[in-house]
């Protein structure tokens, strides 16, 4: 992977207040090597959380600032969490509820803390990131991939029920995590020229070998609506020409491809089982979850403080595999109220920031098409705990502040004066007084 080759996605640069070069720099790796840290997580507490403690208390001392244009985001992220401490009083009995809560904590002061890094330096943060989550992806889809196909012995560790999982602890949220990563190289391989595209094209496909391998019905239908929103947001901001025959053609290359690869799959018993199990609504599993949401919901509402962070499994026999009524039952009204704010204002403050020409606009498109996506899916399964859809809220919200932020600086460079223009256009002795006049009312600003 090389810089050149990634780079492209950021146009343009705007001047940014810095620290000193070498606290940018120890902060800039550490950072890398935090959100690489991402893609592993086999046991709790990760290696994420440690690094993200380590990146955050670093961050603090050298260049965090948290500026008022995310505060909407900071703010239903406290009542969310508030929500869910509330919701602690009602479980029967309190034993791992407060450690939930602190997790669910502190992945909101993660959003929080990208938010805050992105708005000061878009281009430059954001790169650096998606670059380490596209390391990270690659090296957690490769351990899945040689799991899956036993190429290594020992390997098996990193499937589960025949799908591959990474170092991840289940296939559902192993491949969604790959998503983010896919759609960024996608885009960089319609903006790159061919030459560039072709080195770019090994690492998009073991993403979407990975993808393919976790057998998960979300991941797959993250993966399509994502590539389709980000490929037509790009055909529609993109001021090429070339580039909008290149996506077209790329897509069309792209759907021979996927057709060839299906054939290919289905003619693989063991892959045409699983496939055609996976594309298909198992009724007793399905209809039972679907049973299970209804009966949670008309339960909820009789409880405004919730049932407790971990009640729902044991009180209606399978866990909520939903992100809303998961917010209800384990926030409260107040969570889901919070929630539902969270995605409500994110999308109206970011959906028309996607076709204000920046020099982060394809950026901000990967992030916001593949967040929404998983605000759709949310329906079907819990995202409460995955680290990477509370980084995704951080991006946008910090392609949000870097807006306004930018807007701000515009309408202070537009308003501020030209002092040597304005004292020319104006008389001289409206400048310099003469010997008559009353010398405490001279101009103390420019002496001839």
């Amino acid at each position: 992977m090389t810089s050149s080759a990634l780079a492209p996605l950021a146009t343009g640069r705007l001047a940014w207040p810095s620290a000193p070069a070498w606290k940018q720099h120890f902060a800039a790796f550490a950072l890398s090597a935090s959100v690489f840290c991402s893609g592993f997580v086999i046991n709790e507490p990760s290696p994420y959380e440690f690094a993200m403690v380590a990146l955050i208390g670093i961050w603090a001392f050298i260049d965090l600032k948290i500026n008022r244009y995310i505060l909407p985001l900071v703010g239903l992220m406290v009542l969310f969490i508030a929500g869910g401490v509330f919701s602690i009083t009602q479980s029967s009995i309190i034993d791992h509820e407060p450690l939930y809560m602190a997790v669910s904590a502190f992945l909101a002061f993660t959003s929080i803390f990208f938010a805050a890094i992105i708005s000061q330096k878009p281009v430059h943060y954001t790169t650096r990131i998606y670059k380490a989550y596209v390391a990270a992806a690659v090296v957690t889809a490769i351990l899945g991939i040689i799991g899956y196909f036993g190429a290594l012995p020992g390997f098996e560790i990193f499937t589960r029920n025949a799908r591959a999982m990474g170092a991840f602890q289940d296939p559902n949220v192993f491949g969604p995590y790959l998503v983010l990563p896919f759609i960024f190289m996608m885009v960089s391989i319609l903006k790159n020229p061919p030459s560039k595209a072709l080195i770019l094209l090994p690492i998009f496909g073991i993403l979407a070998i990975g993808i393919l391998l976790s057998f998960s019905r979300a991941a797959w239908g993250l993966a399509v609506f994502s590539t389709l929103g980000a490929s037509l947001l790009f055909l529609v901001t993109t001021q090429s020409t070339k580039i909008r025959a290149r996506i077209l053609v790329y897509l069309l290359i792209g759907a021979g491809l996927m057709a060839l690869g299906l054939v290919v799959a289905l003619s693989i018993d063991e892959v045409r089982e699983l496939l055609l199990q996976r594309f298909t609504l198992r009724q007793n599993y399905d209809n039972t979850r679907f049973a299970t949401h209804a009966a949670g919901f008309a339960a909820a509402w009789t409880h405004p403080l919730g049932f407790g962070a971990l009640e729902f499994g044991p009180l209606f026999g399978q866990d909520p595999h939903n992100i809303y009524l998961k917010s209800l039952v384990a926030y409260g009204w107040l969570g889901l109220i919070a929630y539902l704010g969270m995605i409500i204002t994110t999308f109206l403050v970011a959906f028309p920031l996607l076709f204000r020409t920046r020099p982060w606009q394809l950026l901000l498109q990967c992030a916001f098409v593949v967040w929404l996506g998983h605000i759709l899916i949310a329906q079907v399964i819990d995202i409460d705990h995955w680290r990477h859809v509370y980084m995704l809220f951080g991006f946008i919200w910090g392609f949000i502040g870097a807006e306004y932020l930018t807007r701000r600086k515009e309408r202070a460079t537009s308003q501020s004066p030209d002092l040597l223009s304005t004292y020319a256009q104006r008389p001289i002795s409206a400048i310099v007084p003469s010997h008559h006049a009353d010398r405490s009312a001279s101009p103390r600003i420019l002496t001839f």
